[in-house]
């Protein structure tokens, strides 16, 4: 127990922050918390991320150090369970903004605002997916629903107000996955087009 709520599926946890901790980030490691871990113990997991030196963004932006100063990262708080606020999570934030944020729908809070790349999950790719491309599984959110295979989208002009989706590695009550393969993704960024 801890902050007064049960912690849901913390068997898991331990093997996922070993394997965060092997990720060499010398700029920062950075999180957004999902709907999952908002009804579980947040509190406590936000914690345990801190002992491996991932910082947590709620609504909030951090500048990267040089020679990528320019590049904001900025993390939105869950669509679902969270107070989303764009406004806030974007304030200051005047450089390239890189967005990290659980669900699609979250792109509803930032509006208009312009981003070079918005990082999300959340849909599992359906999660278990029926012949003909319906799913078991419907992740909720207009936005979730639109992107529910995962992928990558072209939101603006070329090159501008990218959406990542990744369909993850976990799933949602059911615990299984059917014709939705789970997958992470490893992303390098040309700083030096971005920064152009």
């Amino acid at each position: 127990l801890g902050g007064g709520r049960m912690i849901k599926n913390t068997r898991h946890v331990e093997g996922v922050l070993e394997a965060i901790d092997q990720i060499d980030a010398p700029f920062g490691r950075f999180a957004v918390l999902g709907n999952h871990d908002l009804i579980a113990d947040d509190a406590w997991l936000v914690r345990r991320l801190e002992t491996i030196g991932v910082r947590t963004l709620v609504n909030e932006n951090v500048r990267l150090p040089a020679p990528y100063d320019r590049l904001c990262l900025c993390g939105l708080d869950n669509t679902e369970q969270g107070m989303p606020d764009g406004r806030r999570t974007l304030a200051g934030a005047d450089g390239l903004r890189l967005i990290l944020m659980h669900s699609p729908d979250g792109l509803t809070a930032l509006g208009d605002e312009p981003f070079a790349v918005a990082f999300t999950g959340h849909v599992h790719g359906g999660q278990f997916v029926l012949p003909g491309g319906r799913s078991l599984i419907g992740a909720k959110g207009p936005l979730s629903q639109r992107y529910l295979g995962g992928g990558q989208f072209e939101l603006g002009a070329p090159g501008e107000r990218i959406l990542l989706v990744s369909r993850g590695i976990g799933q949602g009550s059911l615990p299984m996955r059917f014709r939705a393969d789970p997958e992470v993704h490893v992303c390098d960024l040309a700083f030096d087009r971005l920064m152009s």
